[in-house]
């Protein structure tokens, strides 16, 4: 039987496997969203070997941003799942499209790693990893998570909230950028005050925050044991009048990593765009699942 050797994307006459993961146009234009250093000359056009060893040995350097090039067997997958779903489907997805699939299912895939790992060890430490789970908030309240990170040398934030129900499940979350942030504590100021006002305008009047920021927290709660917070916490104050019933209260990072690694993505990865979103970010389903599991 005769077969079509034309490459159904780009029409080169002798399609390889290199060339659908590489030297393709459409293959091209993938990498170089990625973010992926390009070799010095561009990948080859002719040996796999040769661009496949460029692959292992730029993970495996120090100075590239693990982020970025941790995907890339990710991308290598979702390029050849991409040309079969053409060849047999009919359908191609765009390359945004095949790099978004990507980094999502590789954040997917070390966050359960990072979980299984903290899962691991018997006895008390176990038992002491258990006890700081997220735990969910009592019957009719809602629980407010809030995730903060600063960069002292860009003097920039990033902030997040995932507001989830008694049952665990995550019924809202968002994401914003604050610029020209010059200390840790006046981030999480910001980052608590950003999430009082989104609760009011969503109209969600039960709450209990919880969040890092030990002194801030201790603040609201004992004013007088901390006067140098008191035109923050006057702010606070001003805006907490609008609830029904809410609480304050301390998180531990083990408690609270799923709100900070969506903040973390401000600071890390450059993503200053602001948004609100019904249920969980899908990379991080799994963590919030989990975390259900625990409560």
């Amino acid at each position: 039987m005769k077969c079509d050797e034309c490459c159904q994307v780009c029409g080169l006459e002798t399609e390889s496997v290199n060339h659908v993961l590489f030297s393709c146009t459409f293959a091209r234009q993938v990498w170089a969203i990625s973010g992926f250093p390009s070799p010095p000359g561009g990948f080859s056009d002719t040996s796999l070997f040769q661009n496949m060893k460029y692959l292992f040995s730029t993970i495996q350097d120090s100075s590239q941003v693990v982020e970025i090039v941790r995907v890339y067997p990710w991308t290598l997958w979702y390029l050849w799942k991409n040309r079969n779903s053409l060849l047999f489907e009919g359908f191609l997805y765009d390359s945004i499209q095949i790099w978004k699939k990507a980094e999502d299912e590789a954040s997917l895939w070390f966050v359960a790693q990072s979980l299984g790992s903290e899962g691991k060890g018997v006895g008390v430490d176990s038992e002491q990893k258990r006890e700081v789970k997220w735990k969910k908030p009592p019957r009719h309240f809602f629980k407010c998570n809030i995730g903060m990170s600063w960069s002292k040398t860009k003097w920039l934030a990033g902030a997040a909230w995932v507001l989830r129900d008694s049952n665990g499940v995550v019924c809202l979350h968002s994401r914003r950028a604050f610029g020209s942030v010059g200390s840790k504590d006046e981030a999480f100021f910001l980052a608590f005050l950003w999430s009082l006002e989104s609760m009011i305008s969503h109209r969600i009047f039960k709450v209990h925050f919880a969040f890092e920021g030990r002194v801030l927290v201790n603040a609201i709660n004992k004013p007088k044991a901390w006067p140098s917070f008191n035109f923050k916490v006057k702010e606070i104050m001003m805006l907490l009048v609008n609830f029904l019933d809410w609480k304050v209260m301390f998180e531990l990072p083990a408690a609270n990593r799923g709100a900070c690694l969506i903040a973390q993505s401000v600071v890390n990865q450059d993503r200053f765009q602001s948004y609100v979103a019904l249920g969980q970010p899908r990379w991080l389903s799994v963590l919030f699942e989990m975390e259900r599991d625990f409560r």
